[in-house]
């Protein structure tokens, strides 16, 4: 049966035709055909409701359930057929029928999620094209798996993302932005060692600043000045390097432009610090004189550190020594160097919030200087050198 037209005195019944049209059929085997768009909203629109094409089909019969289609465009599948054992929830686009398309969201029924992905081994799979630009700028990130974006507006403001478990946190990864007046961020570490609720009940165990400063176990630099690296520790152990060979084994080498110019080498049971000393490196060579006169000048001393005030040890000043061995010495007397410090801390709210920044300030500090007593040795051994031959001299007369 057929309804062609429907009179406006009719209007109470709620269908309506405006033309001599067919606008709906109801067909033999109790499907609706409608011959234009369904209006919902009272403006004419192209959207159908239509039962074989796949622009919007629900059925129970296993096949399409819950495909909704706009044809070259996006569509959503529903499987919700309870005797199926893949009932997946999928976003995709460029669908023109029940089938094809390219897929770019999947929920499966055990609650795995795929963007990019339609077989699923993992809670979260996302599959990118990898973007091979140099990663200088902002759109060389543009293919990321994965972007966090928030407010970062303020300092120490932070995105995270946590691992947790019974409704706790076991560890994160924060992203902060450093200052509110600049864009400097750092990545900060974290782990919980007692049962917390809250990210900030967890201990930040490791930091890489903007500088590309690493910190271990501590928030600053321990000196206010920019060090590579800077680890803190209030246990007796503060690092721990080893290597699973006895033999001689490189526990740590020092570089710069030159090449190698030291290591630490453990072997056995001991423990050897070298510095360069190959004759390959080497120039000029002559044989030293003078030793005695110049060991007189040093003044060996006793004395306590003021941090340490009970302890009394046997040393140098590092300035007299350094007229006589330089190269035994490190800074020069009296230097001074700047530190920024905190003058007044940030506000926070309850929340954690920066409400107020904190006030920073630069001030004069000492820069102390330091001896390395090895160095000391070479003058030692000529002295002892040239007072053997004299006592020989004295011998022989």
């Amino acid at each position: 049966m057929a309804l062609t037209k429907v009179s406006r005195g009719l209007l109470s019944t709620g269908i309506v035709d405006n033309s001599n049209a067919t606008a709906i059929t109801l067909n033999a085997d109790e499907s609706a055909t409608f011959a234009g768009g369904v209006d919902v909203t009272g403006t004419a629109t192209a959207t159908k409701l239509v039962s074989t094409n796949g622009v919007l089909e629900l059925d129970d019969n296993g096949s399409h359930n819950g495909v909704i289609n706009s044809p070259a465009s996006l569509f959503v599948n529903i499987d919700s057929d309870a005797n199926s054992a893949g009932e997946d929830f999928v976003i995709g686009k460029d669908r023109t029928s029940t089938s094809g398309g390219t897929e770019l969201l999947r929920v499966q029924e055990d609650g795995k999620v795929g963007i990019g992905v339609s077989s699923l081994n993992n809670p979260l799979e996302v599959a990118v094209t990898p973007n091979t630009a140099s990663k200088t700028s902002g759109s060389a990130f543009d293919g990321a798996a994965i972007r966090l974006s928030g407010n970062l507006s303020t300092t120490n403001s932070e995105a995270a993302i946590i691992a947790g478990l019974d409704g706790g946190i076991q560890a994160g990864i924060g992203f902060m932005r450093e200052s509110s007046s600049s864009w400097g961020s750092a990545i900060k570490f974290y782990t919980r060692q007692a049962a917390v609720v809250d990210l900030d009940g967890v201990a930040e165990r490791f930091r890489i600043t903007s500088a590309g400063d690493i910190l271990f176990n501590t928030t600053t630099l321990s000196n206010g000045s920019n060090n590579s690296m800077s680890y803190s520790n209030t246990g007796d152990e503060t690092l721990i390097i080893s290597s699973a060979g006895t033999g001689g084994s490189y526990m740590i080498r020092f570089m710069n432009g030159n090449g190698a110019v030291g290591q630490i080498i453990s072997s056995g049971s001991t423990t050897s610090y070298g510095v360069s000393s190959d004759y390959r490196l080497k120039e000029n060579v002559v044989a030293m004189s003078g030793a005695t006169e110049r060991l007189k000048q040093l003044n060996p001393s006793r004395f306590n550190f003021i941090a340490d005030a009970d302890t009394t040890v046997d040393g140098f000043l590092a300035h007299e020594v350094q007229d006589v061995v330089p190269e035994a010495i490190t800074g020069t007397k009296d230097a001074m160097r700047d530190e920024e410090y905190e003058v007044t801390p940030a506000v926070l709210d309850d929340d954690g919030n920066v409400t107020t920044e904190a006030v920073m300030g630069t001030r004069s500090v000492p820069d102390y200087q330091g001896i390395d007593q090895s160095k000391l040795v070479p003058l030692l051994v000529a002295t002892i050198q040239e007072l053997e031959a004299r006592l020989t001299a004295l011998e022989n007369n």
